[in-house]
């Protein structure tokens, strides 16, 4: 349900005053001492006022997230449960006292998180199946590799990136979140996206992990759609391996379309993490 009625005109009036057209701006989720804003806004413009809100963080107190179309929105509404206030901080509570790494290896029947030496292995496994792909088709041994060239893709903040709403032909919701930390998001949502082993404080404590190792940050949540920034991405192979593997645990659906090897590539080339759930 999308609720009327916007209650803090103070947020108004800091949007209003750095030229950012409020006329939209509604209450999205109520609560009682606080509520979820959005704005609409053309799809082309979405990322560059994501920009622009994302840089206004410390004076309106709201985190933004791009929330697609108005059926992205029901859908995410839809899957969503909504937290009352207690149940929120024990959502918050509860993500502070899980352990995602340990989360990722019980996921994958590991008896704990695994060492370098297990990464190293997996991929010398993944490069020595490519080869014979390779000698199978008659190709040199290292083609197709995408390990073998690797521009890293340096940290920044300066959010160069581009969504599928780029080009959505109707109005692009924002939301404006009551948190200053992105990865508190899918608490403040109910984000339940993923099936049964995923839950809002799962989320949220996965995306903290994130946050704290690569500085990625939430762009999108778009019913079940989510991406990340990393504004300090991965600049070894031993650090992008073991990402890219928490990637496909956290969303097995990425295991389905690329094997690790080209995963890990991805993580090194792209600052913005998707993952979308069936």
């Amino acid at each position: 349900m999308i609720f009327h009625n916007v209650k803090n005109m103070n947020i108004n009036l800091t949007l209003q005053d750095h030229g950012i057209n409020t006329t939209s701006l509604d209450v999205l989720i109520e609560y009682a001492e606080t509520s979820i804003y959005y704005l609409m806004v053309s799809g082309h413009e979405a990322v560059a006022t994501w920009h622009q809100l994302r840089q206004l963080i410390s004076e309106t107190a709201h985190w933004p997230v791009i929330l697609g179309n108005s059926l992205d929105v029901s859908s995410l509404l839809a899957y969503a449960i909504v937290p009352e206030r207690e149940v929120l901080q024990a959502v918050l509570q509860l993500s502070a006292v899980i352990d995602p790494a340990e989360w990722f290896a019980q996921q994958e029947g590991l008896s704990a998180y695994p060492d370098s030496d297990w990464f190293d292995q997996v991929v010398i496994y993944e490069r020595q199946q490519l080869k014979a792909h390779n000698q199978l088709l008659g190709y040199g041994e290292d083609e197709n590799d995408p390990l073998r060239e690797i521009d890293l893709y340096p940290s920044s903040t300066s959010y160069y990136f581009r969504t599928r709403f780029d080009r959505e032909p109707g109005r692009v919701r924002i939301g404006l979140i009551p948190t200053m930390e992105s990865w508190q998001v899918p608490a403040f949502l109910g984000y339940s996206v993923g099936g049964p082993k995923l839950n809002p404080a799962l989320h949220t404590s996965i995306l903290r992990r994130w946050k704290t190792q690569y500085g990625a940050e939430v762009v999108t949540i778009a019913d079940r759609l989510l991406q990340l920034y990393a504004t300090r991405p991965p600049q070894s192979l031993s650090a992008a391996v073991p990402l890219a593997w928490e990637h496909g645990v956290y969303c097995p659906g990425l295991i389905d379309e690329e094997p690790l090897l080209y995963r890990t590539a991805a993580v090194l080339r792209e600052p913005l993490w998707s993952f979308g759930w069936d």
